[in-house]
């Protein structure tokens, strides 16, 4: 169970990756390392559960259904999916994509990996293959 290891590090990306599937699908996630059974000793926490500590359920409630923003033929698409106090994007295609957010949001402000979840405001944000942002209203 790699979990339990000293010096253990998640993959971030692929975390978010999963976690803004799943909310522009409206399903449910977790992210676990273990080879022990589910739920058994590797359910890990991370900033964009929460908004690093804030309290959950602070996207709200979606307002929108999902929309595709960009369409790359077979190498994937990306999506936006608007929440009451957010918006959620996941590009689970091959490529690096800049989105236009069209207004000013602001990151998370987190203590996990701050070069993403830095708090800052931003009009546009560039997402890496199979990768997906939380940015909030």
């Amino acid at each position: 169970n790699p979990f339990t290891k000293p010096g253990f590090v998640p993959s971030y990306q692929r975390m978010r990756w999963g976690l803004t599937t799943a909310l522009i699908a409206g399903a449910y996630f977790s992210y676990e390392i273990n080879t022990q059974g589910h739920g058994s000793l590797g359910l890990m926490w991370f900033d964009e559960y929460d908004n690093a500590g804030k309290g959950r359920h602070y996207l709200g409630l979606p307002t929108s259904p999902a929309r595709v923003l960009m369409d790359f033929g077979e190498e994937g698409r990306v999506y936006r999916r608007d929440y009451e106090r957010g918006v959620v994007l996941c590009n689970p295609s091959e490529r690096e994509v800049t989105v236009e957010l069209g207004a000013t949001f602001r990151h998370i402000k987190g203590t996990q990996v701050s070069e993403v979840n830095s708090g800052r405001e931003a009009t546009s944000v560039t997402i890496g293959p199979m990768d997906g942002r939380i940015l909030l209203r």
